[in-house]
């Protein structure tokens, strides 16, 4: 059948069987906050974050204990197994996201470019690559075998709380801010060239009239005004081009 697992602030993780809602097993070893729990994709392991800044692998079927390791300097804020269940991500509040083997969480590579607590992580489907958003307000694409940046967003008006890549649509990437907005985008040839592209046009679409003129007062007014202030993206663009100018 099928199972949830919980983490809570008692320092606890519980499994529980879905169809009545009966707990299966109850995990105890973190010292703290249990943040963070998933599931591996076949249900036979599962991973655990804290605020002890301990990560734990679990044997499902027998409620053992794994492996565990001093994974971050700071409250760890989400895991995630990739889809061939090899890998196994982490993030914090030390501004880092790791890379861990699933088997024995023995450590792969850091991925290092935030500017805040990394709030929420995500593989994409062939774990080629993993999205990332967090309290600077920025969305990064990364390549998990160089730890290269593939694509950096524009800086949001909110703070990241979730990012989530579809299974069906695997190059769409959607998140969630702190102000209850939704956004996606295409992560299929992201990079800063489509992002002016799609921006212009976006543009062009509220002020008509910016097609015909360069001028910097121009743009300046446009800046500040109402539809502009409630885009952050728009903002971004015209910034830039103040700056390209």
């Amino acid at each position: 059948g099928a199972y949830v697992a919980t983490g809570s602030s008692d320092k606890t993780i519980r499994v529980w069987k879905l169809s009545n809602i009966k707990l299966i097993y109850e995990f105890k070893a973190h010292k703290k906050d249990v943040t963070a729990v998933k599931f591996s994709p076949d249900g036979t392991k599962l991973v655990s974050g804290s605020a002890d800044y301990q990560l734990i692998l679990w044997n499902i079927e027998n409620g053992n204990t794994i492996a565990s390791t001093n994974a971050h300097k700071g409250w760890i804020r989400d895991v995630k197994f990739s889809a061939d269940g090899k890998k196994i991500a982490s993030c914090g509040d030390d501004r880092l996201i790791k890379i861990w083997n699933a088997n024995d969480l023995s450590f792969i590579r850091s991925l290092s470019g935030h500017k805040g607590w990394v709030q929420t992580i995500d593989f994409t489907p062939d774990g080629n690559q993993l999205v990332s958003g967090g309290h600077d307000q920025q969305i990064i694409l990364w390549d998990v075998a160089s730890g290269k940046i593939l694509f950096k967003s524009p800086k949001q008006d909110q703070i990241v709380l979730s990012v989530d890549i579809s299974p069906k649509k695997p190059d769409l990437i959607s998140c969630c801010l702190l102000s209850e907005d939704l956004k996606s985008w295409a992560l299929s040839g992201l990079d800063e060239a489509q992002w002016l592209n799609t921006l212009q046009k976006k543009l062009y679409q509220t002020f008509p009239l910016i097609r015909q003129t360069k001028k910097r007062k121009k743009l300046k007014r446009i800046l500040i005004s109402n539809p502009v202030k409630k885009n952050p993206e728009l903002k971004s663009f015209l910034q830039f081009l103040l700056v390209e100018k």
